[in-house]
């Protein structure tokens, strides 16, 4: 749409660690869901496919409950923030009520998770001891555009 400010512009630190969060969350059910699928491919000889082709499975996607739990939040905060998420289109729920990030939402979460690893891994080295610096970095991240990340990212490949 002209004129419509893209989405990534407008992320909070907050938004950027349930971004990263769901990305990670939906990484580990896509892995747990295919080891699943080949023991059951094993055990029945077949898949079983829907009608579309598409091998069904109603556990598929990340939910409420382990978004929650991963980031140590109420299950209401989670579900406000998803429901935000939901809204910008870059989160869908699927029929069974599980999570997942939208082509837009898979793309952004992406971009923000390699900067992120360029600024933590930047910053790590500096504060040692410090623990966790996830606050802190997705703090930074929302507030520098994203053309410096992108530059910053860059200049990290050439030394690399």
């Amino acid at each position: 749409m002209a004129g419509k400010e893209p989405v990534s512009k407008n992320l909070s630190a907050s938004n950027i660690r349930y971004l990263l969060t769901l990305r990670e969350l939906e990484a580990k059910a896509i892995s747990k869901r295919e080891l699943s699928r080949r023991e059951n491919s094993r055990r029945e000889g077949s898949r079983r496919e829907n009608a579309t082709g598409i091998i069904s499975d109603k556990n598929a996607g990340v939910r409420y409950i382990e978004i929650s739990n991963a980031l140590g939040i109420s299950r209401a905060s989670a579900y406000n923030m998803i429901d935000t998420f939901i809204n910008a289109g870059l989160v869908g729920k699927n029929t069974h009520g599980t999570l997942f990030l939208t082509v837009e939402g898979n793309d952004v979460a992406s971009r923000y998770g390699r900067y992120y690893t360029a600024v933590s891994e930047m910053l790590e080295p500096h504060f040692p001891g410090l623990g966790s610096m996830e606050n802190a970095v997705c703090s930074l991240l929302a507030e520098i555009p994203e053309s410096c990340l992108e530059r910053l990212c860059a200049k990290r490949a050439e030394y690399n």
